[in-house]
């Protein structure tokens, strides 16, 4: 198995037993909502639920990307990208290392979602504590910008491939 699809689970794995570690130490409210600013907005009564609801919806959300990339080899059109028609055109056998691309992608997607959750769980926690959470709202929004690029970037190499494959596709045929 790839690394990169080793490494969010890794990081959901932290997160699960951070939120079990740090239950006991959470005041009787716990922040539900934060500004831009990271204060907080509104509360919740502390619970297992509520305290444990960030790294469900992280395990419900890294569970889907899993499962889209598991399902790419048979449903390649499941993922959307600038040159989808293009690609869904070209023959099964030459589609193997788009489809090795569109799963990068989804697996560095799945990093990102299981950093932001962590990081939201390490916010909630802090200002349980009294502690300010500014820096990791501008660490969130900095940090969604950032990946932006990255994201863009990994879609361009899904759109090379995808020139390769066709390339490759259409010399076999000259070739026949």
């Amino acid at each position: 198995m790839p690394l990169l699809r080793v490494v969010p689970w890794a990081m959901w794995g932290a997160l699960a037993i951070f939120s079990v570690a740090t239950y006991s130490s959470l005041p009787s409210e716990i922040a539900q909502h934060f500004n831009a600013a990271g204060e907080v907005t509104s509360t919740t009564p502390k619970s297992l639920l509520s305290w444990l609801m960030v790294p469900g919806i992280a395990l419900l959300t890294m569970a889907g990307l899993s499962w889209l990339s598991s399902l790419l080899e048979r449903q390649p059109g499941l993922f959307n990208f600038p040159e989808k028609e293009r690609f869904l055109k070209i023959p099964a056998a030459y589609r193997g290392p788009v489809i090795v691309r569109m799963r990068e992608t989804l697996d560095v997607t799945n990093i990102f979602v299981a950093l932001v959750f962590c990081v939201v769980q390490l916010m909630i926690w802090r200002a349980g504590l009294g502690d300010s959470a500014s820096g990791y709202s501008i660490g969130l929004i900095v940090g969604t910008v950032l990946f932006t690029p990255l994201v863009l970037l990994m879609t361009s190499r899904v759109n090379s491939a995808v020139d390769e494959a066709e390339k490759r596709w259409k010399a076999s045929e000259r070739k026949a």
